[in-house]
């Protein structure tokens, strides 16, 4: 079930370990981010992947 008020916010951190050989994406990573907050696309993804989750938690 989606609550119709917040009840907390939480951010979320991607982290890579300093001897990592993908922490070289890390800039176009934040890039994309970026770009998925300014056009929406990232809460779009984020609605509907919660309302999976809470589908399948409530069978």
């Amino acid at each position: 079930m989606v609550l119709p008020q917040t009840v907390s916010e939480n951010n979320i951190y991607l982290a890579f370990s300093k001897k990592s050989p993908f922490k070289r994406y890390l800039p176009s990573i934040n890039e994309k981010f970026r770009q998925m907050l300014d056009d929406g696309s990232l809460e779009e993804l984020f609605e509907k992947n919660i309302k999976q989750a809470a589908l399948e938690f409530s069978q």
